[in-house]
């Protein structure tokens, strides 16, 4: 794109005159921590206020003091006995947890630089990085180790390495601050890249302190609640983290694995958060379907993209004690080089992204890299401290992007001799106030949901796929708004040499070498990528990713009835198009998660119903959803109150029966419907009425009739399972095996006191699969019933006769044994299963927390051990019932 450049003079009478104006939107200099360290600046905070909380998490708090001591002996560890040496890169592979903000800290206190990674990149994607960022060590989990690929690198598992750690000394370590310690390497952070592999941005310690220390963009006071939303790898993270920390105010993490929109509402209730910062595209749903979960918010961050003129304004009137805030920034300038505080006004063009930072700086330069005044458009580069190092091991690239600045050393001293500037590549213009406008993008960059993506590197995956010979990729404005970043999805057109290809064997080529966010929605095969005169790719003579559906087409079945045609309209109103047909998918139509959240609410506002987001991905046509709203209408919801529910997504495979656990629904098991090869996988909400055990015997023989049967329980499930397996074979219907994840056989009845009841019931109510379903008072109070009896339900059984299916145990690692009351009676023990089978009994290591057995990082290695043990069981035939049993069951039944 050939930027603007005409007479200076004649615009603004004088060359000098724009200079000095342009100088004058640039003096942000005050006085901040320059050459202080992010380490000893937190090590202040703590001696400053050490009994304050500063971490919270799932109900856990980490005071500043505690935080300190913690990351004091991790950063020992790393120094003294894992002989990490000043100035190192060490990898952490962990998710959100008080654990990762320790491994963080305690990094930077070791006097090295850490280098974030997503546990769930696919293992190339981490291969590439481990390998071409040098990182001397790892710092990750035994359980997110399944992602990670084998290498030498020396690896620091905190789950078996901890109580070393903890032996560690808890003295602070000398500090580093001086002359250049804001210079030192503070993290790499990898970002897509057009040459087909992601390139990794160097951020110094000053980038993170400018970024949060003296400046006026935001509050961050010691009354502040920070939530850490984004990913550790998404830059946001910076600002999330340190902002807290740095300042005296709260970090609370929220929970790991997918967030609905309920649940992110219900984290800023339940943690008091102040301070969140969204993604233009969250941003723009969460105003439109819950807008009153942000209320108690003070501050509300929002960027990534171009944000929707009218989300804002709406935002503004919902949220009027709430300070709104546009910040714009690049990896390569530490989150954040220009904010723009929203008030009300006219913004009939766009929303500005504001004027540079504290101690930042911004220019709009023509092609010559000469000033442009107010109103002509050019290449925004952005300076000042915020400036990353360069690429990581890329000089070359460095040298490109980050470019001598040709104001250093004149007049403006937020500018130094020999700094440069980073040109960030969009395309912007000054404002006669001094605040910018974002215009576009000046390459084929493309931001969709936050993320910065390059089409080229998903270009280069396409052509390392057997018999693919071209490939573009770019955004699709999915929706009838089209500049509303949630309904942008990526596409690919792609050319092959002669003959079929996979496209299920492409895409899952395509999943296990890019991040699930770079992977295209739509994969189009043409004859050949259509060129311009000029030999370019012609974007407008490509076909459009999704056929017009034709009405007389006998392939497209139109919706029939209320609900159908219903539901084809808000679908037709979120996809863009119509008309919609009844079979139709949504996924395969561009549907996303975003939309589906969305779409979530709106049924609810429409129909009434409240359905899980699981319902999405689950009932994916018109048709299969309409039929779940319809189960909802009746039954209050289908997926709280129908005893069993199908999760495995296609038909077929040998049934496999899931008991409920602690949260005493069937969604709670969600993630493995897809996961166990060969199964089809029901698993039962609690029933609550008495005759619970008969009609789980029930329920499986009329799913299964002809066995033998699998059972499988997490928790208080398996203490089920074994009952229902036990009544089962009470009827003469064979079971196989059953699989008890990390449960405890009951010995004695138990007194269950009923603030015990409270806690536990609230825990539910907040755990992950379960808030998706309890956004309304009504469901959560049902849901509050179901717990408590549950829970009595299990405190008044025991397992005290052995069955004939074998019985294996997945033991957490961490959990204990055997549990005695205060009196010191044994209760329940893991070990005593043995005695509960005439078959055979195994015990089997597994992974995690009891908690976060199916949770990240522990969910992929806990579900392959599963899968595992369920195949060799379905290989073996269940054992007949011994001849007593057979005649009592012969009596009994008759």
């Amino acid at each position: 794109m050939k930027l603007s450049s005409f007479s200076l003079i004649d615009q603004t009478g004088g060359a000098d005159d724009v200079t000095a104006l342009i100088h004058s939107f640039n003096r942000t200099a005050r006085y901040y921590p320059r050459d202080s360290t992010v380490a000893d600046l937190f090590s202040d905070q703590a001696t400053a206020r050490p009994g304050d909380v500063a971490v919270s998490s799932d109900g856990r708090n980490l005071t500043y003091g505690e935080l300190d001591l913690r990351s004091n002996r991790l950063a020992h560890y790393l120094k003294n006995t894992a002989g990490i040496a000043d100035g190192a890169l060490i990898a952490v592979c962990l998710d959100r947890s008080p654990e990762l903000i320790i491994a963080l800290l305690g990094i930077l206190k070791a006097g090295a630089a850490y280098l974030p990674l997503d546990p769930s990149y696919p293992p190339d994607r981490l291969r590439f990085m481990l390998e071409h960022s040098g990182a001397a060590a790892l710092i990750t989990h035994k359980d997110a180790s399944g992602n990670l690929p084998e290498s030498d690198m020396h690896r620091i598992l905190l789950d078996r390495d901890g109580a070393e750690i903890a032996r560690a000394s808890e003295a602070p370590l000398p500090p580093v601050s001086g002359a250049g310690a804001g210079g030192r390497l503070a993290y790499v952070m990898y970002t897509s890249g057009s040459t087909g592999r992601p390139k990794a941005v160097a951020v110094p310690q000053r980038g993170i302190i400018r970024l949060v220390k003296a400046t006026d963009y935001a509050d961050f006071g010691t009354g502040q609640v920070f939530l850490q939303y984004a990913p550790i790898s998404f830059d946001a993270a910076t600002l999330e983290i340190w902002g807290p920390l740095l300042n005296g105010a709260r970090l609370a993490l929220a929970p790991r694995g997918k967030q609905s929109l309920a649940d992110l509402g219900d984290t800023i209730a339940r943690e008091g958060v102040t301070t969140l910062w969204l993604t233009g595209g969250l941003f723009n749903v969460m105003i439109d379907e819950y807008p009153q979960s942000l209320k108690p918010l003070r501050q509300l961050l929002v960027g990534g993209e171009a944000l929707s003129v009218s989300h804002v304004l709406k935002a503004l009137e919902a949220l009027p004690t709430c300070r709104l805030v546009n910040g714009y920034g690049p990896t390569e300038n530490t989150t954040f080089s220009c904010c723009f505080r929203i008030e009300p006004g006219d913004y009939r063009g766009a929303i500005p992204i504001g004027s540079p930072i504290a101690n930042s700086t911004a220019y709009i330069l023509d092609e010559e890299m000469r000033l442009l005044p107010p109103g002509v458009a050019g290449e925004l580069y952005v300076g000042g401290d915020g400036l990353a190092l360069g690429y990581w091991n890329d000089p070359a690239l460095t040298a490109e992007r980050f470019v001598a600045n040709p104001f250093a050393g004149r007049d403006l001293p937020e500018e130094r001799p020999g700094e440069r500037l980073y040109r960030t590549g969009d395309l912007a213009c000054w404002r006669s106030d001094g605040s910018i406008e974002f215009l576009g993008r000046m390459d084929d960059q493309l931001k969709i949901r936050g993320f910065r993506i390059e089409p080229g590197e998903i270009e280069v995956a396409l052509h390392q796929f057997p018999g693919v010979t071209g490939a573009v990729v770019h955004a699709w404005d999915a929706g009838k708004a089209a500049a509303e970043e949630d309904r942008r999805v990526l596409i690919a057109h792609y050319a092959a040499a002669t003959g079929t290809i996979d496209e299920t064997a492409l895409r899952a080529h395509l999943h296990a070498t890019l991040p699930d966010f770079m992977v295209p929605t739509h994969l189009i095969r043409v004859d050949k990528l259509p060129l311009n005169p000029n030999g370019k790719i012609d974007r407008t003579a490509l076909p459009p990713p999704i056929p017009q559906p034709d009405k007389d087409d006998a392939a497209s079945e139109p919706p029939s009835g209320e609900t159908e045609s219903a539901l084809a309209t808000i679908w037709e109103d979120l996809l863009g198009f119509s008309p919609i047909g009844a079979r139709d998918d949504f996924f395969a139509l561009g549907g996303h998660s975003l939309m589906a959240a969305k779409m979530v609410s709106v049924m609810e506002k429409q129909f009434g119903v409240t359905l899980p987001l699981t319902s999405i991905f689950t009932h994916p046509t018109v048709r299969q959803l309409a039929g779940a709203v319809l189960d909802a209408a009746k039954f209050g919801n289908t997926s709280i109150d129908q005893p069993c529910v199908r999760l495995s997504p296609e038909s077929g495979g040998r049934p496999l029966f899931a008991l409920p656990p602690g949260t005493t629904d069937a969604l709670s098991y969600g993630r493995l419907g897809g996961d166990l090869a060969g199964f089809a996988l029901h698993a039962f909400n609690f029933i609550e009425a008495e005759t619970r055990i008969g009609d789980y015997a029930d329920q499986i023989a009329e799913h299964d009739p002809d066995g033998p049967h699998l059972l499988f329980g997490y928790s208080g499930g398996g203490n089920i399972a074994f009952h229902v397996a036990r009544e089962l074979e009470r009827r003469g219907r064979p079971v196989s095996t059953i699989v008890l994840l990390d449960a405890s056989r009951f010995l004695r009845c138990f007194d269950f006191p009923e603030e015990e009841a409270d806690r536990l019931t609230s825990a539910v109510l907040e755990a992950d699969g379960v808030a998706d379903i309890v956004s309304s008072s009504i469901l959560r109070d049902k849901i509050q019933r179901r717990v408590r009896r549950y829970y009595a339900f299990l405190s008044s059984i025991t397992e005290d006769a052995p069955i004939n299916a074998d019985i294996h145990l997945i033991s957490s690692p961490t959990g204990d044994d055997e549990h005695r009351d205060e009196a010191g009676n044994l209760i329940a023990s893991k070990p005593a299963w043995a005695e509960m089978t005439r078959g055979s009994f195994h015990r089997h290591d597994g992974h995690g927390d009891h908690g976060d057995m199916l949770l990240d990082p522990h969910y992929r290695a806990n579900a392959a051990l599963l899968e595992k043990i369920l195949s060799a069981a379905a290989r073996k035939p269940a054992a007949a019932p011994d001849a007593a049993q057979t005649f009592e069951n012969h009596r009994r039944l008759q």
